[in-house]
């Protein structure tokens, strides 16, 4: 993340739900995905890389072999669709990866589901 208001240094936790929007979300937005989406704190760790003009990588550090559904929106207001876009289980160490290479400027949204084993 990025430096403490102090200037004092970086935090130094973890991020469990990472999301890009392409608009500012309304305190109702906000409301609505926390209630409906929480998860609990045992989430897979998801990162974002972008390789700008190219592709966007996602990054999973999740359950050994676990499998995950990545679902993808254009439309963040109630009810949103979720199209499911790939489905993978975890490798044995956990990992996960997918790349987006459809980068047209439009705004995309995806979510990470666990699977039921």
């Amino acid at each position: 993340m990025g430096e403490a208001a102090a200037g004092t240094g970086f935090w130094g936790g973890t991020i469990d739900d990472v999301r890009f929007y392409n608009r500012a979300l309304g305190t109702n937005d906000v409301a609505y995905l926390y209630g409906k989406e929480s998860q609990p704190a045992s989430s897979p760790m998801l990162a974002a890389s972008l390789v700008p003009g190219s592709s966007l990588q996602l990054n999973l550090a999740g359950v050994p072999n676990q499998g995950y559904v990545l679902l993808s929106t254009t439309n963040l207001v109630s009810p949103i669709q979720w199209t499911p876009v790939w489905t993978n289980a975890a490798d044995a160490t956990g990992a996960w990866q997918f790349t987006v290479t459809n980068l047209d400027g439009a705004g995309q949204f995806y979510r990470l589901t666990v699977l039921p084993q």
